[in-house]
């Protein structure tokens, strides 16, 4: 692979990795208040969903982040 593409699938990875966090985000801030509002869930179990969205939202973007570049 090219040095000029392997840059541009750089670039690439690290904007679908910042959507990964932003998408886990906003999933994280909806179900947690959709679990305490109209399931009134125990706020522990909204914040095991939020922090677990953020986790697995910062752990997708980490591996991608650390393929870019590879073929």
């Amino acid at each position: 692979m090219n040095p000029v593409t392997r840059v541009l699938k750089s670039i690439y990875d690290f904007l679908c990795g910042d959507l990964v966090i932003l998408v886990a985000t906003l999933l994280a801030f909806v179900l947690s208040g959709v679990l305490v509002a109209a399931v009134h869930a125990p706020n522990i179990v909204a914040v095991i969903v939020f922090v677990g969205f953020i986790i697995a939202g910062l752990v997708l973007s980490l591996g991608r982040e650390r393929n870019a570049g590879k073929s």
